[in-house]
């Protein structure tokens, strides 16, 4: 009995001899060190973006209350226009650069402004008691930033940091409605 112990513990070790240089090696194909990016290297990422109307620097225009059958409202801004993009955060001289990388990271047109070429108008039916508001402006997009830096191997330092605001198409008017 002891003889057919021994002899099932030599045949485990020497599996188990035979086995753990494979299994090491399957490791060591696998465990490959961490890649970190160069000390000093800088880049610029940008989250999710979000869909956001950025009104012209003109005041709304408002019309009503209106009684309880409504009314009609009609607009007209003249030419001129402007749109332009904003930055919050560290880094307001580089909104050209800032514009450029979120068109190319996530796939948007942006603009640094855009100016309505002709006159604006339009006519909007008032609901029942509401007051009637417009006002110019361009669908853009609000996007977060980040601007980082590697400053020991694998060790990552927020240089700047904010919100982009920046016009996608052109120029139209928003139209809402209030309580009265």
């Amino acid at each position: 009995m002891l003889r057919a112990s021994i002899a099932a513990l030599a045949t485990i070790a020497s599996a188990g001899v035979v086995t753990a240089p494979a299994a090491q090696a399957a490791d060591a194909v696998t465990a490959r060190p961490q890649v970190c990016p160069e000390v000093g290297e800088v880049s610029t990422g940008f989250g999710a973006k979000k869909a956001y109307f950025i009104g012209a620097p003109v005041p709304v225009f408002r019309s009503g209350p209106y009684g309880p059958k409504g009314g009609t409202m009609s607009v007209s801004f003249q030419a001129g226009a402007t749109v332009g993009a904003s930055v919050t955060g560290t880094a307001k001289s580089e909104i050209n650069g800032l514009i450029a990388k979120a068109e190319a990271s996530l796939s948007v047109t942006l603009h640094g402004s855009i100016t309505a070429s002709t006159t604006l108008t339009g006519t909007y039916s008032v609901s029942p008691h509401k007051i009637g508001n417009a006002k110019p402006g361009s669908d853009g997009y609000k996007i977060p930033w980040k601007k980082t830096e590697i400053v020991a191997p694998c060790n990552v330092k927020t240089i700047a940091s904010g919100t982009l605001t920046a016009p996608s198409y052109s120029i139209r008017i928003k139209y809402w409605e209030t309580s009265s």
